[in-house]
């Protein structure tokens, strides 16, 4: 009896295996990926590029500037090129946020 259960289990087995080799494998499908072709457009000629005026600074006299309602110490100093602390030492600012206008602009 012990052998009839060996075989059976050794034919089942071997027929399992059968069964899983004998299957048909199907492809995958493939996508066609290729790039399009690039369509290159002739250079255009360049058209001569106009330079901005440069910004006209807001005094009359140089070395000196009148401040305006709105303005801000970063702002003037911006405007010339200074830093902010050096326009505080030469006016003798104690507050640096407190400037005050000449007058209505």
């Amino acid at each position: 009896m012990r052998m009839k259960k060996a075989r059976f289990v050794f034919l089942a087995a071997l027929s399992g295996l059968i069964a899983a080799c004998s299957t048909t494998r199907t492809s995958a499908p493939v996508v066609d990926r290729t790039p399009p072709p690039k369509v290159v457009e002739a250079p255009r000629p360049q058209q001569p590029t106009q330079q901005p005026a440069p910004p006209q600074p807001k005094h009359a006299d140089r070395g000196y500037y009148t401040v305006r309602k709105g303005d801000t110490l970063i702002q003037v100093a911006l405007e010339f090129g200074q830093n902010y602390r050096d326009l505080v030492a030469w006016n003798n600012l104690a507050n640096p946020n407190d400037i005050r206008s000449a007058g209505p602009s």
